[in-house]
This record gives C-alpha cells, sequence and structure tokens, in this order.
C-alpha cells in the first residue's frame, strides 16, 4: 500500500511519499550484520625463498563480517618490531593484498630483500581502508626466513 500526501504551503508545494506495509506500518529494515575484530593468521610461514625474495604462506581469515579480509605485511630484519616494520611495497604482498575466500591457502611474495639477512615477517588482517577507517584484528604469528 502505497499513500501519497500533498500539500500547498504559501508559495511553496510539497508532495510526501510513505510506503506502508499490509497493516498499515512502515516497513522494517533488517538489521545490519554484526560485526566483530578481523580474524588473527596464525599460521604465517615462509613457503619458498630465492636470492632476493621470500613466498610467504597462510590462511585467508573472516574481517568480521563475513567477508575475506584485507592484509597489511610488514617485514624487518630480525628481530621485529611491528611499529617500526616497514610495509610491504614490492611484489604480491606488497600493502593493501586484498583477500578473496576465507579459508583459502594464499601465498604472496617479498620482493627486493638483501641475499644472507635474516628477515621477519607478520601480518595483521584488516577491514576497510589502512590510513582512514580500517578495522584491525591481532597480529599474526611471526614467520622467518633468509634469502
Amino acid at each position: 500500500m502505497q499513500l501519497r500526501l500533498a500539500g500547498l504551503i504559501v508559495g511553496f508545494a510539497a508532495s510526501v511519499s510513505c510506503q506502508l506495509d499490509q497493516g498499515g506500518r512502515p516497513p522494517v529494515s533488517p538489521a545490519p550484520p554484526q560485526s566483530g575484530s578481523p580474524g588473527t593468521i596464525t599460521d604465517l610461514a615462509v613457503a619458498a625463498v630465492t636470492p632476493d625474495s621470500v613466498t610467504l604462506a597462510f590462511t585467508e581469515v573472516d574481517d568480521g563480517t563475513g567477508r575475506s579480509a584485507s592484509y597489511d605485511f610488514r617485514y624487518s630484519v630480525a628481530p621485529i618490531s611491528w611499529g617500526s616494520a616497514l610495509a610491504v611495497t614490492r611484489g604480491s604482498c606488497a600493502t593493501p593484498v586484498t583477500g578473496t575466500t576465507i579459508g583459502a591457502h594464499h601465498r604472496c611474495t617479498v620482493l627486493g630483500l638483501t641475499i644472507g639477512t635474516s628477515y621477519q615477517f607478520q601480518v595483521v588482517a584488516f577491514r576497510g581502508t589502512l590510513n582512514r577507517d580500517a578495522v584491525f584484528g591481532e597480529l599474526s604469528n611471526v614467520a622467518g626466513g633468509q634469502p
């Protein structure tokens, strides 16, 4: 059922439309899905090395709303400290990495590393836009590798 009202106020015409359900009540919108924190990656591992790169492997997690999360990868000469670690900018692990499917096994590569140097890597799952409105999960385990 649709109800249409029209009115005229001195020099101003207005028309208002309102949709009602069968009982004459406005329709109720479904509640938005509950949002939680993005999941935590617990299986970050070094899957392969070359003289200037490391390939990382992990299982994709939920972003807290039922969708696959995005990922922020960091690395440092061992030992890693997230606050001072560098964001990955070269290779398929360059931040941000967009997830595809919750539970999928994902591999990506960090390029531009120095041969013979011991590196550590960490990742955090998030939703939203980095440096704007991102909601983060917990930091992953630390994975180490030496190209």
